[in-house]
């Protein structure tokens, strides 16, 4: 990341529940914040910060920042789609296969 933090790949559910978490709910609400978050559980309610691509599939990846809201660089986070992180770090490669969201 430009910021200096690692670019993690990480599933859609796994960065709603991130988001989630980075908003210091108590535990009782968390579930019902992550229903509204992955609004009608299909979606993620992140940005792409490189194409604007709103409502990135729960099953599809993102690439996020390891420093999350800590730096000045980017003040809410940075994530990148999948689509993105092929054509801009790997040279237009072929993007890689889904993540396969899990009962767990």
């Amino acid at each position: 990341c430009v910021c200096g933090g690692a670019l993690t790949r990480v599933g859609g559910a796994a960065r709603a529940w991130q988001l989630v978490r980075s908003m210091k709910v108590p535990d009782h609400l968390a579930e019902a914040m992550f229903a509204r978050v992955t609004h009608e559980g299909r979606r993620v309610s992140v940005v792409c910060d490189l194409c604007c691509e709103k409502n990135i599939p729960l099953d599809s990846a993102l690439w996020t920042c390891s420093n999350n809201k800590e730096t000045i660089l980017h003040a809410s986070a940075y994530d990148v789609c999948e689509a993105c992180f092929m054509q801009h770090a790997v040279d237009g490669g072929p993007v890689l296969p889904s993540l396969q969201q899990t009962d767990s």
